[in-house]
Parts: structure tokens; C-alpha cells; sequence
């Protein structure tokens, strides 16, 4: 920093010279040469007694400092102020540094992918390498195999008999299907050994069954809508577009469009990528597709807001053109857009285990647990007063069919399709019924 001859001057630890950032100036050796002539003028009180008065620097030498690293007054990527006229300041290696590396984050900055509604046209044409007359067909070939097509991609899908089979074997319908199987063995053992078995276990043992069956049949016919939204997704994509090549406007398929193009767009037609408007005259788009919002939308080079999703220079994939016209310039395509991020969302196969999931698993266990413990303490009295081992085994199997809840499983199944289907009709889609269970405990 430089001193203003007013200012304490900086000196580095342990040394009787000023430091690195220490610079001489001019009003510095003006005051120095000053004192230093006061120095040489006697006082009239002490004419007789002469007295030489220590000079600035002597001063200085003197006078406990408390040293302050100078470059470590600023913070990282920021400038030292100007000096003032006159003097001269010459920055330091690591200061330099340290300004190269804050440019370089404020090139970062520019590029990141939720600012593009903030941008000027000439730092998104300098991101994507394009300009105002498009790329050439060359340079969009070579784009295309670096991001590849248009098009969201489709996600695997599970059969409805794979889904059918796993929603079986999972929650209660497991405990359902073991409590099945062993009425299925009192029923066997009883008539093996000619006794006069119960019908009413035969029919415990169907009536689970059936009870599984139509409960996993529900679970399959709510998880496969899932299917049919990634359909109608798909059929949201445009065609065809008019693109700027070369400077000369073509009309190709929508799934060959790049980052950078340049568009050309009207009334009527959808919007093929997500787009970043240029020129817009009257240009209106209807959002109805992504927000369920049947309103036209203005458009205009000007974004007027500050997220990205609401801004007025952007138009998402998807939806569509209801006036006027435009240019525009392709920021995103395919499984970046708007549009596919809400497909992947969807579609997506991993999710976390929701609450319901959870409590039921626990339920599972600390019933299983319980009937463990009574199967165990009735099958010693049984052996204890000598039954025989077939029909201490039916007691057992009695006791665990016992701890099943057989009317539980059915009960939260039609409560969730019922509020999946209420749902629904106000336009939210339940891909999973069991996660409108963790919704009901959002506070």
C-alpha cells in the first residue's frame, strides 16, 4: 500500500529496513528533509543547550510496530486499492496469482448451467464456440458425436409380470405368502395322517392367496403409470426444426440439433431443445405440458426473474409456441433439459426405502419375533405332555398364522390407491403408493 506520509509505514519482522511493500515517496523524504532542517535550527528557549532531533527513520526504528503481513491484507482474488497519482505499485508473484485464479473462477462462473437466462448473447455464443449465423454443418456433425442426439433416452422397464411378481414377495404380502404355505402344511399333515382335518384351514390358506394376488395386482397397475407418463413424455419431442446453418436456414429433425444452433421459431410449432430467445416479436409460449398451467407466456430477451425455470428468455423443451415468432440460440438437449430431467426423475428405478417401508419392515420383525418365542414355548409343552410331533407341529403353525395381520395388508393398500387416485385428479402422478405415506408426514 502506499503511504500518504500521514499513515505508519510497515516494516518486515526482525529487519531494519522496510518491507517488500514498503514503497518511497515523495512526501515521505519532503517530511524527511523537512525535519532534518529543524534538526540543524536551534530552539530560542534552548540556544545555549543544542539538541539533535532524531530523524524519521530513527523514529521509526524506535517505535514498537506490530508487523502486518501485506500480502496477506487482502483477501483471495481481490485487487489492492489504486495508489495514489504519482506513485508507483508493482504487485507481487503470488498477487498475481491469485488475480489470474479469480479470473478463472469468474470464467467458471459464466459457464455454469443455471445463469444462462443472465448472459449476454456474446458470452453464449463464446461458450458454445457459435455466432450469429450458426455453425457450419462440419462443426454441428463434429458437436453431434460429442453430445449426442436429441432425444431423452428411455430408461430399462421392468415387465408387468416382473413387477407383479416382486410387489408378491414383498412387505406383508411375504409374511401373507409364509402364513399361506403353512395352513397349505396343517391341511396336508392333517389329512396324511387320516385325521379329521379342518376345512376352515384349507380356506385360510386360499383366502391369503387371494389376498395377495389382488393387492399386488394394484401395487403393479399404480407403479406401470409410470410407464405411460415416459410414453407421453416422448410424444412432447418436435419433430422437425428450422435451423441456422452457415448462415442459411434449413429444416432438419429436432433430434439433430447441438448446443450452440441457432433456431428459428413461430406459431404453432413445439419447442424442440431448451432455448435461450435472441429476438423474440410477440412471441408467446404455453408452459401447460411442465407446470399444468394452460396460460400463453410472453417472451423477450430480457429474463426478468432471477431462477432460471421462471425466466422470460427461456423457452423449455416440450412446449409450445402459441404466437409470434423468434431466434433463438440451443443451450441444453436431450437428457439435460428441462424436460428430461423431469423424465429421469419419473423413471427413476433406485429409490430410497420410504416410511412406510420402513414401519412395516419393523412390524414384520417384531411380530415375527413375538410368534418365534410362543411357537418355541408351545411346541415344549406340547412335546412335554407327549403330543405327537405332527400335531405339536400344527400348534406351532397355529400360533404363527395367529400373529399374521391378514386384513392389514388390504386396508393400506385401498387407502393409498384411493389418495393416489384423489392425487391424481389434481394433476400429481404416484409412481410409488408408498411414498404418499412419507408425504402424509411432511409437517
Amino acid at each position: 500500500m502506499a503511504s500518504n506520509g500521514n499513515e505508519p509505514i510497515e516494516l518486515a519482522s526482525g529487519s531494519n529496513e522496510p518491507s517488500a511493500t514498503y514503497h518511497s515517496h515523495e512526501p515521505v523524504r519532503r517530511n524527511t528533509s523537512r525535519l532534518r532542517r529543524m534538526q540543524d535550527r536551534p530552539s530560542e528557549e534552548t540556544a545555549t543547550e543544542p539538541r539533535r532531533t532524531p530523524s524519521l527513520l530513527q523514529r521509526l526504528k524506535a517505535a514498537p510496530i506490530d508487523i502486518v503481513a501485506s500480502r496477506a491484507a487482502y483477501e483471495e482474488g481481490e485487487l489492492p486499492p489504486r495508489s495514489p497519482t504519482g506513485t508507483m505499485r508493482q504487485h507481487s508473484g503470488l498477487t498475481r496469482r491469485k488475480i489470474s485464479a479469480a479470473k478463472v473462477r469468474e470464467a467458471e462462473a459464466v459457464e455454469t448451467t443455471d445463469n444462462w437466462h443472465k448472459l449476454t448473447n456474446e458470452q453464449i455464443f463464446t461458450h458454445f464456440k457459435s455466432r450469429d449465423n450458426g455453425f457450419t454443418d462440419e462443426e454441428a456433425a463434429e458437436q453431434l458425436k460429442v453430445v449426442g442426439p436429441n432425444k431423452i433416452t428411455e430408461p430399462p422397464r421392468q415387465s408387468l409380470l416382473v413387477k407383479f411378481f416382486l410387489n408378491c414377495l414383498g412387505g406383508f404380502s411375504l409374511m401373507l405368502l409364509g402364513a399361506s404355505i403353512l395352513a397349505f402344511v396343517i391341511f396336508a399333515i392333517e389329512k396324511s395322517q387320516q385325521q379329521l382335518f379342518d376345512v376352515q384351514t384349507l380356506a385360510l390358506a386360499i383366502v391369503l392367496i387371494i389376498v395377495i394376488l389382488i393387492t399386488s395386482g394394484f401395487q403393479t397397475y399404480q407403479e406401470g403409470q409410470a410407464d405411460n407418463v415416459m410414453a407421453s413424455l416422448m410424444e412432447m419431442a418436435a419433430e422437425d426444426t428450422f435451423v441456422v446453418r452457415g448462415g442459411k436456414t434449413f429444416k432438419i429433425p429436432s433430434n439433430d440439433l447441438v448446443p450452440g444452433d441457432i433456431v428459428k421459431v413461430g406459431v404453432g410449432e413445439k419447442v424442440p431443445a431448451d432455448l435461450r430467445i435472441l429476438e423474440a416479436s410477440e412471441l408467446k409460449v404455453n408452459n401447460a405440458p411442465l407446470t399444468g398451467e394452460n396460460v400463453d407466456i410472453k417472451l423477450g430477451t430480457e429474463p426478468r426473474n432471477d431462477t432460471l425455470f421462471e425466466a422470460k428468455n427461456i423457452a423449455r423443451s416440450g412446449c409450445t409456441f402459441t404466437s409470434g415468432s423468434g431466434v433463438a440460440i440451443v443451450f441444453a438437449t436431450g437428457d439435460n433439459t428441462f424436460l428430461g430431467k423431469i423424465a429421469e426423475a419419473t423413471t427413476s428405478a433406485e429409490t430410497p426405502d420410504t416410511l412406510l417401508k420402513r414401519e412395516v419392515r419393523r412390524i414384520i420383525v417384531f411380530m415375527s419375533g413375538i410368534a418365534v418365542v410362543l411357537s418355541a414355548i408351545v411346541l415344549g409343552l406340547s412335546f412335554g405332555r407327549g403330543d405327537k410331533w405332527y400335531i405339536a407341529i400344527v400348534y406351532v403353525i397355529g400360533i404363527v398364522i395367529a400373529n399374521v395381520p391378514e386384513g392389514l395388508l388390504p386396508q393400506i393398500t385401498v387407502a393409498l390407491t384411493l389418495t393416489a387416485q384423489r392425487m391424481l385428479e389434481r394433476g400429481v402422478l404416484v409412481t410409488n403408493m408408498e411414498i404418499i405415506e412419507t408425504l402424509g408426514a411432511v409437517t
